[in-house]
């Protein structure tokens, strides 16, 4: 499935890396350290996926249950 949503990642972190490059910058640090991390761990999952992640995002969510309650942050 990630091949198939590069596209839209490519939105998010272009648009990122216009409007905030060194927030794009401490992304691509990020997925750089997870690798390390992951060849230090020799943590085979994450290995396979972070050569084909192609986001600058390192984790993403997905709401698909339209029937979820209304939230209000009331913390700011």
């Amino acid at each position: 499935w990630l091949d198939s949503m590069a596209g839209l990642h490519a939105i998010p972190s272009g648009a990122l890396c216009i409007m905030h490059p060194k927030m794009y910058l401490y992304g691509q640090e990020a997925l750089m350290r997870l690798r390390s991390v992951a060849a230090a761990q020799q943590d085979e999952d994450m290995q396979a996926i972070l050569p084909i992640w192609n986001s600058v995002y390192s984790s993403m969510s997905l709401m698909v249950n339209q029937k979820s309650p209304p939230h209000k942050d009331t913390n700011g």
